[in-house]
């Protein structure tokens, strides 16, 4: 799965296409994104980081499934490259 960053919303429909295995609150927490990512007023930086929090809240009470999982690990190395890619003007100087 490629991640782009104009893409989350892409994403997102098509891992909870292939990952049926998902909890109901996995699944709220991916749908209440996908809404939000419709209001193009809404960075999509700000949602990316919205969702790993919540996922990694359910994972810290124990009720993270393993596609909840494989969605964080996902979420989290996007989230790491932009972050990295973001300051990579400042370590030419």
């Amino acid at each position: 799965m490629r991640l782009v960053k104009n893409d989350l919303n892409e994403v997102l429909s098509i891992f909870r296409k292939n990952h049926p295995t998902l909890n109901p609150k996995e699944q709220t927490i991916i749908q209440a994104c996908q809404v939000r990512l419709t209001n193009k007023n809404e960075p999509q930086e700000r949602e990316l980081l919205t969702i790993i929090q919540s996922l990694r809240t359910l994972s810290l009470n124990q009720e993270l499934s393993t596609a909840g999982r494989l969605l964080l690990k996902k979420l989290q190395r996007k989230q790491w490259l932009w972050g990295l890619l973001n300051q990579s003007p400042f370590f030419g100087r």
